[in-house]
């Protein structure tokens, strides 16, 4: 293509119109060589032409991102094209910043086209227009993904109104917005899941202990690196990883290596490469390399990283999980450590893994990793290799060079067979596509091929009649990749018709983007799917439609028509009628219709009107009502009162707990389960269900109330572990002596909790426990004092006076405790 270009430019005006003519005069392959020439020449006025034609449409869309296509035409497309086209319009006006155009077609494209499709417009518009339009469309997760790029500060604007919908938006977000991000997430720390995050909320607290509990464990040592030295101390415990304890100064680390031998990797490489190999013909192999490695990734050291590749030659031939350990290891390391080792030294690695005949998935996933990050093959060693053998151009990362790098080579690696898919096509000459659909489509029909290559070449057919022989007679995956290829509409109805399950779906879906999804549906499965399609389309008619599926079809149909008429709330009156009475419903399906995942993403105030017909239909005491409305209760908070009512009745405790647990430890949830708990007193069913509220919850007036309740219920050794928790997580002594008065000198009635960690460690505090319960003596508080023993050196990370504390439990008189203080984890 590059070299049609550099003749296309050379041409004359004369000789190129001549030669642009007789081209356009073609069939498909030089119709679109002719819009190839144009491009290059920036004749708009045939990229122009091209756009109103079906066939080259899509092409003359990818070329207007380089000619000036003017604004009227592609507001004519907006109106005339079908759906599939449209929104490949609004992707390129996002592409080429044409916002006052997008600003100008967004009330229009919502008025003829729905909400849906104008949503797909917003990431072309200007954040103004977007702050001003994204309550009244709403936008699914790509839409969002693609708003944080293009408007990110009304995106930080829409999580703190929806905090629920903001975790896969983050990631993203605070890269564009650290700033707002971190306030964000000072407030909302369950949220704060990666370092990234962590350490944009780092600069809005002061208390890093806040986030510590919800970051990965995989991301914690990145946390701390950001730290101070003293603050990385008040985090890391007996809990803590290799990779934690690495980020403290070398003196600390030796300590704990001194008693921890399993720490040893987070000393210098130089210093332990020699133990850690040895480890590796002395226990579980795979964990030793992958150790070995990763000690050397905290090195840091280029020269002494590729080294330690070097020493990693016996795993190369080791079983396939010991392989699998080293490949992923690898994988993960940076690129710069990478970059340091010899490519031959990883070309003879891949080589002699690849040769392995036990291969399963994961090990072939992690080498392909390794090979993208280290990137094994260049233009170079590909062109040799073919020449040397065609067959090696069969080889993934082979073809994806010569595929679109080196198309002169396509002709000899065809000759070899079908090499796989690839997107590079459009850069061959005729004969060359001709040749691979041929090998493709004859790949498609062998009934003896595996499935997997089967189901990927069906991919690269454009032959229709192939394509529909697969869809009628393949089986499931295979037809459905042959689906995505179809365009004849006949056929694409006949399917939906005709056909059920993801043929029936994706056929519909197909027929959207071709036709707007418009059929006359002559049966149940037809019907079906257009009722589905109708909440994405949205026609003037879909409300009236869909009501009367709703209202006159059998169950399956009336259950998909609601699911549809869900999305329309606030759009019509009738529709919130309708989900009313679907709320109210006997038939589970019926509700859940309206309770799951909405086929298309709900408005803010289209959830708060659901919010609210979901409390309304509370007192009907469907259990799945009730329990949907713990997903749901942020947006209508007095319904908590009518969930209340159904407390004590049989068979909806987990119904009414779930929902009081999704909102414990604020202030409505709280109120509501005191409520609850005033109801439940004699139920002991309901009351072991609703432990896990109280256990969730911070407030001590619940934990008070439920611990109270459980006694006059008679439950005294669910009371005891009532009491445990409260008075481990509060450091309070009250609650420690009454838990001393409860257990009394039944010690089978000890908590099997051994260890939770307090919200907010006081030294003081725990002293004066630690020393009353030693002051009331005997077997029940010297085991309380263990494990308040135990809490206070994890908490300090073994700080005096826990050690000499736990010492003196380690020399008691009884043998029992003993034995139970020998066996706290730390120190040795």
């Amino acid at each position: 293509m590059r070299a049609l270009a550099e003749h296309a430019l050379l041409l004359t005006e004369a000789e190129y119109r001549s030669v642009h003519r007789e081209l356009d005069s073609g069939d498909g392959y030089h119709r679109h060589l002719a819009l190839h020439y144009a491009t290059v020449r920036r004749d708009v006025v045939e990229v122009v032409r091209a756009l109103g034609d079906p066939v080259l449409r899509r092409r003359a869309l990818a070329a207007a991102r380089r000619v000036p296509v003017p604004d009227e035409v592609l507001a004519e497309l907006v109106e005339t094209a079908p759906r599939g086209d449209r929104v490949l319009v609004y992707g390129l006006l996002k592409r080429i910043g044409r916002r006052s155009l997008a600003d100008a077609l967004l009330p229009k494209v919502f008025e003829r086209r729905g909400r849906v499709e104008a949503s797909r417009l917003l990431p072309a518009c200007s954040p103004g227009m977007v702050e001003e339009w994204l309550p009244r469309t709403g936008a699914d997760l790509s839409v969002r993904q693609q708003l944080v790029k293009t408007a990110p500060k009304v995106m930080v604007a829409v999580i703190r109104a929806e905090p629920g919908k903001a975790a896969k938006l983050l990631e993203r977000l605070v890269v564009r917005e650290p700033e707002a991000v971190g306030e964000f997430l000072a407030e909302n720390p369950r949220l704060c899941r990666t370092a990234r995050l962590a350490v944009a909320a780092l600069r809005s607290t002061s208390d890093p202990k806040k986030l510590w509990p919800y970051i990965r464990f995989d991301e914690r040592a990145r946390v701390l690196a950001e730290l101070p030295e003293e603050q990385r101390r008040g985090l890391i415990d007996q809990y803590s990883t290799v990779d934690e304890i690495a980020t403290l100064p070398l003196g600390e680390r030796r300590e704990y290596v001194r008693d921890r031998k399993e720490f040893i990797g987070a000393l210098p490489f130089a210093e332990v490469a020699e133990q850690l190999l040895d480890a590796v013909n002395n226990g579980d192999r795979a964990s030793a390399w992958s150790e070995f490695l990763a000690c050397a990734v905290r090195n840091g050291d280029g020269a002494m990283f590729a080294d330690a590749v070097a020493h990693t030659e016996r795993a190369w031939t080791d079983w396939h999980f010991t392989r699998t350990a080293v490949l992923e290891q690898l994988a993960s390391a940076p690129r710069r450590l990478l970059d340091a080792v010899p490519k031959v030294l990883w070309q003879r690695m891949i080589d002699v893994m690849s040769g392995h005949l036990d291969q399963p998935p994961k090990n072939r996933r992690a080498q392909r990793r390794l090979k993208e990050r280290i990137g094994v093959m260049t233009e170079q060693q590909a062109v040799e290799l073919v020449a040397r053998d065609p067959r090696h151009g069969l080889e993934p990362e082979v073809w994806a060079i010569i595929a679109g790098r080196r198309t002169d080579l396509v002709d000899d690696v065809l000759k070899m067979g079908w090499p796989g898919p690839t997107s590079k096509t459009g850069r061959w000459n005729l004969v060359q596509r001709l040749i691979y659909e041929k090998q493709a489509a004859r790949l498609a029909m062998d009934n003896t091929a595996e499935l997997t290559a089967r189901v990927e070449a069906a991919k690269m057919v454009h032959d229709q009649g192939v394509l529909i022989h697969l869809l009628d007679r393949a089986p499931q995956p295979l037809a459905l990749a042959a689906l995505r290829g179809i365009t004849a509409e006949h056929v694409l109805v006949r399917c939906v018709q005709a056909r059920r399950g993801p043929i029936s779906k994706l056929a519909a879906r197909r027929l959207a983007d071709l036709v707007d999804g418009e059929l006359t549906a002559i049966s149940v499965g037809g019907e079906r799917e257009q009722a589905r399609l109708l909440a994405e389309t949205r026609p003037p008619t879909a409300v009236g439609r869909l009501l009367r599926l709703w209202q006159h079809g059998h169950r399956d149909l009336r259950t998909v028509a609601m699911s549809s008429l869900v999305t329309f709330l606030d759009e019509d009156p009738r529709v919130a009628l309708a989900v009313a009475a679907a709320l109210a419903d006997h038939d589970d399906e019926i509700r859940q219709s309206v309770l799951r995942k909405p086929v298309v993403g709900l408005t803010r105030d289209q959830s708060v009107t659901l919010a609210r017909l979901v409390v309304d239909a509370i007192p009907h005491g469907q259990e799945d009502v009730i329990g949907a409305y713990g997903k749901l209760w942020r947006l209508a908070p007095d319904g908590f009162d009518r969930v209340v009512e159904h407390a004590g009745k049989p068979g909806l405790s987990a119904a009414v707990v779930s929902t009081l647990w999704a909102a414990a430890d604020t202030e409505a949830g709280d109120r509501a389960a005191m409520a609850v708990l005033a109801r439940i007193s004699g139920e002991t069913d309901w009351l072991r269900a609703f432990r896990s509220v109280a256990f969730r919850s911070r407030s001590t007036d619940l934990a008070r109330r439920y611990v109270d309740t459980l006694q006059q219920s008679g439950m005294v050794r669910f009371a005891v572990d009532a009491l445990t928790m409260t008075a481990m997580r509060s450091l309070d002594p009250a609650w420690w002596r009454e838990l001393v008065a409860l257990i009394g000198d039944r010690p089978d009635r000890m908590s099997s909790r051994s260890f939770v960690r307090p919200r907010e460690w006081n030294e003081a505090s725990a002293e004066v426990i630690l020393t009353e319960l030693q002051g009331i003596g005997g077997y029940v508080p010297t085991r309380l004092a263990l494990q308040l023993v135990h809490i206070g050196g994890a908490s300090t990370n073994w700080a005096q006076p826990w050690p000499t504390r736990l010492a003196e439990l380690r020399a008691h008189e009884d043998e029992d405790i003993r034995e139970l203080a020998a066996a706290v984890p730390y120190p040795s």
